[in-house]
């Protein structure tokens, strides 16, 4: 294994911590550090880029929300006032 100093180990972290996040390849890429790991090496971190970075590239699914009128909350305000009445 090639020796690394402690500060350049700990910026690799984290920026295998931030890939991950990123791309939400979490698993895939522990497995991919147990197999490289186990072979004696140190994680290429651009490697591990470009392998995990190109899968990612669909975009970010659309999703609508259709807010309640405000009016339909008044219903919720008037039962917590019956309630704490009530107490």
């Amino acid at each position: 294994m090639r020796a690394t100093t402690p500060k350049r180990a700990c910026r690799t972290a984290i920026d295998l911590l931030a890939l991950a996040h990123e791309h939400a390849c979490e698993a895939d890429l522990a497995n991919a550090l147990d197999t490289i790991l186990e072979a004696g090496d140190l994680p290429d971190l651009g490697a591990l880029r470009s392998r995990f970075c190109e899968r990612t590239s669909s975009p970010a699914p659309v999703v609508s929300v259709i807010m309640p009128p405000a009016s339909s909350y008044d219903a919720l305000i008037r039962i917590r006032q019956e309630a704490e009445v009530a107490l």
